[in-house]
C-alpha cells in the first residue's frame, strides 16, 4: 500500500537512507576514472581533471601501474583541450613511463595517438607521422575502437599533408564479412 510505514518498536528511531553516492572517496579508481570520462564527455573537462588524478594515484596505491596509465592518458588529452600543452605532456610522459614497453597495446597505442596529436599541432609532422604509425602498429593488437582511432588520426593528417592518395589507399585490417542478401 501506498504512503504505509512499516511498525518499528516503540521509541526506535526510523532508518536513514544509504548516504549518497557523493562520498567520491569510497569509489574505487576505476570508478572515479568512469566518472571522470562522463564528466569529459559532457565537455566539463575542469571537473574531469581532479577525478582523473584520484584514479591514477587510486590505481597506483593498488599497485597497479599499468591501469595507472590510462587515466593518466585521459587526463593528458583533458588538458589537451583545456590547451594546457605543457600539462599535457606532462601526464602522457607519466603514463609512458607507467607502462613502460611492456605495457597494453590499447593504452600504449592511446598514448601514441595522443602524444602524436600534440606534436602535429606544434608543427613537427615528421615525428608525427612516425607517432601515428607506431600507434597503427600497436593497435593492430588492440579493440577495434583502438584501430579505428589511430587509423583514422593517421589519415586525416596525411590528407591534410597533402597525401590524398595514401591515405584512404591502405587498410591494414579485413573487413567484415556483409550478411547474406535476401533474393526475395
Amino acid at each position: 500500500m501506498r504512503g504505509r510505514q512499516p511498525r518499528r518498536a516503540p521509541g526506535a528511531k526510523p532508518r536513514r537512507a544509504s548516504p549518497r553516492p557523493t562520498a567520491t572517496r569510497r569509489l574505487g579508481p576505476a570508478d572515479l576514472g568512469f566518472w571522470a570520462c562522463a564528466l569529459a564527455c559532457q565537455a566539463r573537462c575542469r571537473a574531469a581533471g581532479p577525478l582523473y588524478v584520484r584514479a591514477v594515484e587510486g590505481h597506483l596505491a593498488a599497485g597497479a601501474p599499468f591501469r595507472a596509465a590510462r587515466p593518466a592518458v585521459s587526463l593528458g588529452l583533458v588538458e589537451v583541450e583545456l590547451g594546457h600543452g605543457d600539462a599535457a605532456r606532462v601526464w602522457i610522459d607519466r603514463a609512458e613511463e607507467l607502462l613502460g614497453a611492456d605495457g597494453p597495446p590499447q593504452v600504449l597505442a592511446f598514448t601514441l595517438w595522443l602524444k602524436s596529436r600534440i606534436v602535429s599541432t606544434e608543427g613537427d609532422q615528421d615525428e608525427a607521422l612516425a607517432l601515428a604509425g607506431r600507434a597503427v602498429a600497436l593497435a593492430a593488437a588492440a579493440s577495434t575502437s583502438m584501430r579505428a582511432l589511430v587509423l583514422v588520426h593517421e589519415d586525416l593528417y596525411r590528407m591534410a599533408l597533402g597525401d590524398v592518395a595514401a591515405a584512404p589507399a591502405r587498410t591494414a585490417w579485413p573487413r567484415p564479412a556483409s550478411p547474406a542478401r535476401s533474393t526475395r
